[in-house]
């Protein structure tokens, strides 16, 4: 084993070995692969926005601003006219205190400016029809003197009309009317209405006025509705007012209803095997009267003279049509008021002629329906 001291010396004059050839010889620690850590990639590195594009930079729009050398500047034709450019001065703004924001006062904010005013639009003359009703039940009885006063005290309203009647379909009392009045429009009037009964405020569930204009067609003219408020004229709730209404307008009412209202069938409960019972228990009870006058037979025949109801042509046919079934039942139809008993059992009791065990005789009438052939009711038609 040699010394250290012995080895030979290192000469100043050899050659130096370079220093990368040195690290590149060395080995390379292995690390497996298990034992590696891999970094995640930064997320948060904010990147660069593009930049301006070439040539808008600051240094160039400043060097575009700079003055022009002797190179650049054109010569200058002295005998052209000199034109010296004008500067367009902005234009004096609006006063302190007089912005859109601002009050009609600036020291009281309170002081809201005054509003603005409509226009009133001009009174016209309009003939209106009127019905106030409640939903399913009847109207107050104290409706009647407040409209009318309404009719009588109103200075625009000149003719008019007023009564109360039941509804055909449900017989709910109701308010239905006619006049000629200056207003600006069909709304105009119902507020008036509306206030003249005071529902403006005290309204009842379900209460409103319906306020429409004449069409003058049919039925829907001024006398027309006039005879069309006196259908119920022979009733025990009809209560009726009037101002300027002639009895000659009254009797062409009265026609033209007879003619429009008995004729049109919309107008009419259609009586079929579904709601019989129950049209018949209704009109006994609030529309019948005479106190003899309870049996069915009775009710059926009251109810088809009134001009209200009239039989289904599910009675009378059955596999084709018969002509003495049908003739009653065309009479009910158009001549209401002079059906009898004999043409209530043609439409509605002549499957009794078939069955065997009871003898049916036309001419028998009940005891408590023999008062009836003799009375007058009220009948709508023109007979």
């Amino acid at each position: 084993m040699t010394n250290a001291r012995n080895a030979a010396p290192i000469s100043m004059t050899s050659p130096l070995v370079p220093v990368a050839q040195t690290l590149t010889s060395l080995p390379t620690l292995q690390v497996p692969a298990a034992q590696r850590v891999i970094s995640p990639p930064n997320l948060n590195v904010v990147k660069r926005r593009p930049g301006r594009p070439p040539g808008t930079g600051r240094k160039v729009a400043a060097a575009a601003t700079t003055a022009p050398t002797a190179a650049d500047v054109t010569p200058v034709n002295p005998t052209a006219p000199t034109t010296v450019p004008t500067v367009q001065k902005r234009g004096p703004g609006r006063p302190p205190g007089s912005g859109k924001k601002q009050t009609a006062n600036p020291t009281d904010p309170e002081v809201k400016p005054p509003p603005k005013r409509r226009k009133t639009a001009a009174l016209k003359m309009m003939e209106l029809s009127v019905t106030i009703s409640i939903a399913g039940s009847d109207i107050s009885p104290t409706l009647f003197p407040l409209i009318q006063d309404f009719l009588q005290c109103q200075c625009h309203c000149h003719v008019g009309a007023f009564a109360i009647e039941r509804g055909g379909s449900l017989l709910n009392l109701h308010l239905q009317g006619v006049v000629s009045m200056e207003c600006s429009s069909a709304v105009d009037a119902k507020k008036r209405i509306t206030a003249a009964i005071d529902w403006t405020e005290h309204r009842p569930v379900g209460a409103g006025a319906c306020v429409k204009k004449l069409t003058n067609k049919g039925i829907h003219t001024f006398v027309g509705m006039v005879g069309y408020c006196l259908k119920d004229r022979q009733e025990l709730h009809f209560r009726m007012c009037m101002k300027n209404i002639t009895d000659a307008a009254q009797r062409e009412g009265m026609l033209l209803f007879t003619f429009y209202g008995a004729a049109d069938l919309k107008n009419r409960v259609e009586l079929n095997p579904t709601n019989i019972m129950q049209r018949a228990l209704q009109f006994n009870k609030f529309l019948s009267h005479h106190p003899l006058g309870t049996s069915f037979r009775g009710c059926l025949r009251r109810m088809i003279v009134s001009g209200h109801y009239t039989p289904s042509t599910s009675w009378v046919i059955n596999k084709g049509m018969d002509r003495n079934h049908m003739a009653a039942l065309w009479k009910c139809y158009i001549q209401p008021c002079t059906v009898s008993f004999a043409d209530i059992d043609s439409v509605f009791f002549w499957m009794s002629r078939l069955q065997p065990s009871r003898c049916f005789d036309e001419a028998q009438v009940d005891s408590s329906d023999r008062p009836l052939e003799g009375i007058a009711s009220n009948c709508i038609c023109g007979n």
